[in-house]
This record gives C-alpha cells, structure tokens and sequence, in this order.
C-alpha cells in the first residue's frame, strides 16, 4: 500500500473539511451580524400613524405584570434623568419636575419581560406645542434604560389616538387596556378616580390650570367674565376638552356658565376663541399661554389667567394585565450574538481536529 497516496488523501480531506466548516462559520456570523446590525439600527420616526377609532382596534396583545414593573421602574429612573430635565429647560418650560417618591413595589423583574418583542408602543393624543416632543421623548428616552437593563434592542413606535369618540382619558385608557398600547406618554394628571383605573408611573412633570379669555364681549367698557368669579355666570360660555381633567375643573369652578365640551381636544378647541363663539376656554397653562403667544396678533385683547392649585402630571399603563406572567426567563434572548459566533467557532474547530 502506497502511504504517500493515503497521507494526501487525508490531507485532502480535512482541507475540504476545513473550508467547508470555515464557509458555515462564515455564513452564520454574517447572518448573525447583519441581524444585530439591523436591531441596533434606532430609525426616526418621521412619521405617527393615527389611530382614529381606538375602541374598535382588536388585538391578541397580553401585557403582563413583568412588563408593567419594568416600564414603571424604568420610568422612574428616566424621568431624573439630565437628558430629561434639559427637554424641558430646551423648551423653556418653567415648571419644576417632581421628585419621584417610588412605590415600594416598584423594582425591576429579575427576567427579561419583553421576550418576542421588537417594539414599544407609545401612544398620546394630537397635542399642541410644544407636547409633542415631550410625549416622545417620553418614550425614547425609556428604551435605552430598558435596553440597557435586559441587554435588549426594543424600538419605539409612536401613535396617535383619536380622542373624538371617547374624549381623552376613556381613548387614552382603552388604548392600554387594548393591549395595543404599552405606555401612555400623555401628559396625564394624576387623579384618584383615574388611579384606580390605570396604573400611573411617577411624575414626569407639573403645571397648572388657567383660562383663556377670549375677545367676546372683551372690551373696555366691559368688565365681565375677566376672572374666575365672573365666569361662574349663565350668560359665560366656556369651551373644554372633553374627558380631560379640564372638563371636571370646569365643573368645579364653573357650575352655573354654559359649558361646550369638545372631545377632539385643543386644536379644536381655539377655532372658538378666535370667532367669539365662547367668552374662555379652560386648559394646561402651557398650552393656553403656547397658543396665545403664537396668535396674538388675531386675538389682541385676549388673555391667560392662572386658576386653581399647580398638579403633576405623568405617564401611565394598564391595571388591565396578566399577574404572574413573563416570569420564564429565555435564555437565547441573553446570550450576545458575539458569544454565539466564538462558541460556535470552538465547535467546529474540535471537530476539524477530530
């Protein structure tokens, strides 16, 4: 027998099978980086789909407990953050942000609760200026700390909610009670009664009611309905957003003036201000002082007046959620890409030697 012709074809064959396996290791780290790549990938969202009748929206989305004490818990660390603080230095916003006082059950889950999930759903009404921005970044600042938490790559999805069905806090409720939304990131104030409906993370911030006079029957020679003990009148009429905490104030201080109560919330709310169709409106003092500063000049006698004592304001999630759930911890889902590529090297290696 010829050995130098058996030594070659052995060299042969473990050459072939050294390229065949180097081929396979190749391939998987290519696949497994490209797919890292792309879940790192944070794309902007130019654009935020509406959600128009959210009460008819249908979804096999379970939120479990595990998830809502992760956003809480995330939440709370977010909203004491510099980058956080500086969003509303940035829009020269004058209130102060709360000290968050955390629940005492309020901890991160041991295990990774968003198993499966790509994305985060953030969901708010049609705000004004210059909410929107909070609203975001009141998720986008979220996702890193849980990213970083879980060694995860979540994304945010933005959505809108139509609040003309329902009014604002019932469209913002079913939103997360759907299961669609994971976080409400609406600047939401915080009440018993809503409290006991859904689950309100710490305060992401604070402000005050005010109202907004308008220029019907303002004139020199009239004095009425210029405060808040002169509006308290049946010939007052005074405009709302429907659902919202304003409605309620207005109620409150307001019990004997005509109230129109708009469920599309502001934007539909200021065409009655500038047509004289109502002597106020009632609102955030944000929002209300925002809008007057951009169109004083349609609106010249038209001015804000504070009202009430200052509240927080802060984001919240469902009480509609799954107990005990999420609690499986899968394992794939911890183990970096990278370590997958070297164990798999080392496998393939030992069987090249053998």
């Amino acid at each position: 027998m010829n050995c130098t012709n058996v030594n070659s074809s052995r060299i042969k064959t473990r050459s072939t099978t050294t390229l065949l396996a180097l081929l396979i290791v190749f391939l998987l780290t290519t696949c497994i980086l490209n797919q890292t790549l792309s879940t790192n990938a944070f794309p902007t969202q130019t654009t935020i789909p509406i959600i128009q009748d959210i009460s008819s929206y249908n979804t096999t989305a379970t939120i479990t407990e595990n998830m809502i004490m992760a956003i809480d818990a995330g939440v709370s660390e977010m909203v004491q953050t510099a980058a956080w603080r500086k969003l509303f230095s940035d829009l020269n916003l004058p209130f102060n942000i709360p000290q968050c006082v955390k629940n005492p059950t309020t901890s991160y889950p041991l295990s990774n609760p968003f198993v499966g999930m790509d994305t985060l759903n953030v969901c708010y009404e049609i705000p004004t200026d210059p909410w929107l921005e909070i609203y975001k970044q009141g998720g986008d600042l979220l996702i890193p700390i849980l990213n970083t938490k879980y060694g995860i790559t979540l994304k945010t999805k933005h959505y809108f909610l139509n609040t003309t069905k329902l009014g604002y806090f019932e469209t913002m409720k079913k939103g997360v009670d759907s299961g669609f939304c994971h976080i409400i990131t609406s600047a939401a104030i915080n009440t018993q009664e809503r409290a006991e409906k859904v689950y309100f993370n710490c305060p992401s911030g604070s402000s005050s009611l005010a109202f907004l006079r308008s220029e019907l029957d303002n004139t020199n020679s009239t004095e009425y309905f210029n405060n808040v003990k002169t509006l308290n009148d049946s010939r007052a009429i005074i405009a709302v957003f429907g659902g919202a905490y304003f409605e309620s104030q207005a109620k409150s201080f307001f019990s004997a003036a005509r109230l129109i109560v708009v469920n599309g919330g502001f934007a539909d709310i200021w065409p009655y201000i500038l047509t004289k169709q109502a002597h106020a409106m009632i609102g955030d003092a944000v929002d209300v002082s925002s809008w007057l500063n951009s169109n004083k000049n349609q609106c010249q006698r038209c001015f804000v007046s504070i009202m009430g004592s200052p509240y927080d304001f802060s984001s919240f999630t469902t009480r509609n959620y799954v107990k005990n759930s999420g609690m499986v911890k899968n394992v794939w889902n911890d183990i970096p890409w990278i370590a997958l590529v070297v164990v798999l090297n080392l496998l393939i290696t030992s069987l090249i030697v053998l």
